[in-house]
């Protein structure tokens, strides 16, 4: 299997391919024209928009699982060479739907019914905490280059793991955490500058109204989100999913997710009329590591 510590190796790649080639955006206007403000009353609703940021974003779950499979082909192959052994690695199942169902909050009847303010269970990720496989000191060396050669045999620089890195087109990131991607750290200026304008204010306001006429005292949606009582205990205790049912009812009758969107739309087609250009090639660096991956699987 991909150990933990793999499996961070080749997530950070995925962010560090897209960190570079570009200095901290410029502000945008402060108030950019707002388009089509939909009506988002459920999840389809949500599902059926995109984001003008969203064309360029790495598809990091189905990239992750196809890199972490070639990976496992191309270090298997490396390790075989040597006499060792490598534990082999599990199936990666990316998770279903859009990625920004989750951006603004609750929105799934079905979902809060069972879960509230929690996150349901994701199905792309593992339960590996039970799952890490034994490997010998001289696998792990080979793995990482700590020896330059092995039974007579030279090691490739950074090891088998180095080895395939380079044959799918990237490196593993130097020391420290990489920024996020370009794209991504677009969208989250976009989303503060969304919620910071002052166009979503009248939506929060009939939100709040609408909460305290159930009975409930919140400002806004995210501080009703963020009440830490509805973490004291593992789980959704019957109050918190009454709690985030009426919220969620709430954010319908104002539409606070609609607006929400539209503005962050908005901040986030500046963002790409700015950097589009830059966008485009670290897209396309991606696109690389991608066909990479295709061919070592032969897909």
């Amino acid at each position: 299997m991909l150990t933990r510590a793999a499996l961070a190796v080749l997530a950070a790649v995925l962010a560090a391919l897209t960190a570079g080639g570009c200095t901290t955006p410029a502000s945008p206007s402060e108030s950019p024209t707002l388009g089509e403000v939909p009506v988002v009353r459920d999840a389809d609703d949500l599902a059926a928009l995109d984001l003008p940021l969203d064309p360029y974003h790495v598809d990091t779950e189905a990239l992750l699982d196809r890199m972490n499979r070639a990976w496992d082909v191309l270090v298997q192959r490396c390790i075989r060479h040597y006499g060792l052994r490598w534990p082999t690695s599990s199936e990666h199942v990316p998770p279903e739907g859009p990625e920004h169902m989750d951006r603004y909050g609750i929105i799934d009847a079905d979902v809060v019914k069972e879960y509230g303010y929690h996150q349901p269970p994701q199905p792309g990720v593992p339960d590996d905490t039970d799952a890490e496989q034994s490997w010998s000191t001289d696998a792990d060396n080979v793995m990482t280059g700590g020896v330059e050669r092995y039974d007579g045999k030279p090691v490739p620089e950074g090891g088998c793991n180095g080895a395939a890195m380079r044959e799918l087109g990237t490196k593993p990131p130097e020391d420290g955490p990489p920024k996020a991607p370009l794209s991504r750290r677009l969208a989250g200026r976009a989303y503060e500058q969304a919620l910071a304008d002052p166009r979503l204010d009248p939506a929060v306001t009939e939100w709040r109204e609408c909460m305290t006429a159930a009975g409930y005292d919140y400002d806004s949606p995210l501080d009703a989100g963020r009440d830490r009582t509805w973490y004291a205990e593992p789980g959704a205790s019957k109050p918190e999913i009454a709690a985030a049912q009426a919220d969620l009812d709430c954010r319908v009758r104002s539409n606070y997710v609609g607006m929400f969107y539209a503005l962050d739309a908005a901040y986030q087609r500046e963002a790409v009329a700015e950097h589009r250009t830059n966008l485009r090639e670290l897209r396309a660096q991606a696109d690389e590591i991608d066909r990479n991956a295709r061919r070592v699987l032969g897909e």
